[in-house]
Order: structure tokens, then sequence, then C-alpha cells
């Protein structure tokens, strides 16, 4: 008598057009990298909302690619950091917080890369007075927040590739 073989869940979901990255897909790495972007969209939000709130000059100046005050450019993206954050946490379709890090870390990429068009070469100083409680020098606390862009980015377009390159059909 000939076996019958059960289809798994990945299988079913890939049959039936699901778009669910499936838990086991991106594994414990996967879900540590959302977790670990999420733990510094919150960190550098909360710098930007508190630097937001400082007197100095830099933040009644207008920001040379929006041309909006940087002090609510601060505000706005810390708000947009920690929408992000929370709908990685909370989402239950394990796709969609990599897409999200995709689309944020592309859009701060596009900004950079936007900025230094126009020969901006100044420091970024979205950390503001966290950089300086920590004394850490506006061009450390850039390679840092470079550092942490190149994560996000690079990571969660990886987390894509992977998916793509694991469920292509031959």
């Amino acid at each position: 008598m000939p076996t019958t073989a059960i289809p798994s869940e990945n299988a079913r979901n890939l049959n039936a057009g699901s778009t669910t990255l499936i838990a086991s897909d991106a594994g414990i790495m996967g879900r540590a990298f959302v977790y670990s972007v999420c733990l510094c969209l919150i960190l550098t939000a909360t710098a930007k909302f508190l630097s937001s709130l400082g007197t100095s000059t830099i933040l009644r100046e207008l920001d040379p690619l929006l041309g909006i005050q940087f002090r609510y450019l601060f505000l706005l993206v810390a708000v947009l950091e920690l929408l992000v954050a929370c709908a990685c946490v909370l989402t239950r379709n394990s796709q969609t917080p990599i897409r999200l890090i995709a689309w944020l870390s592309s859009t701060f990429l596009l900004y950079r890369l936007g900025l230094w068009c126009m020969n901006w070469h100044k420091p970024c100083g979205c950390l503001g007075n966290l950089a300086d409680a920590l004394h850490l020098p506006p061009s450390l606390a850039d390679r840092a927040l470079v550092a942490i862009l190149l994560y996000m980015l690079i990571g969660s377009y990886y987390y894509l590739f992977l998916r793509q390159w694991k469920y292509r059909t031959p």
C-alpha cells in the first residue's frame, strides 16, 4: 500500500499563496534581529525625543533636505521609530517586521544620501543630549548611527531575500 506524504505547514502556506513567513523560516536569529532592532529604535527614538525638548540652537535651524526645523524632524522621526518598533513587536505576521525595518532603514539611507548629494557633511545630531551625556564626540555618535543603519539595512534585506531564495520555484 503506497504511503501518502502529508504536506508540511510551510508547503500548505506556500501552496495557498500565503505571504506569511513561518516563524521557523527566519529562526531564532531572525527574531533576535527584529528584537535587537526594536531596542535600537526605542533607544534612538528616546534620544531624539529628549533632544527635541532641549534649547540647542540647532533645533531652531531648518533641515537642509526637508526644510523643517530639526526640533520637529526629531519629534517626527522619534514617533515613526516608536511606531515601527511597536508594530514589529505586536504584529502576528512575522514578515511584517522585516518589511518595516527594510522600509525604515531604506528611508534613512535615502535621507543620508540626499544630504551627501547636497554636500552636507556635518555629523547627525540625532542623539543630541544622549551623546553629550555620554561624552561622545559628534563624529563618533554619527558613526554609531551609521553602524545601526547598516545593521538594520543589511539584516532586513538579508531576511527578505532569504525568504525569496528559500521559496523560489525551480
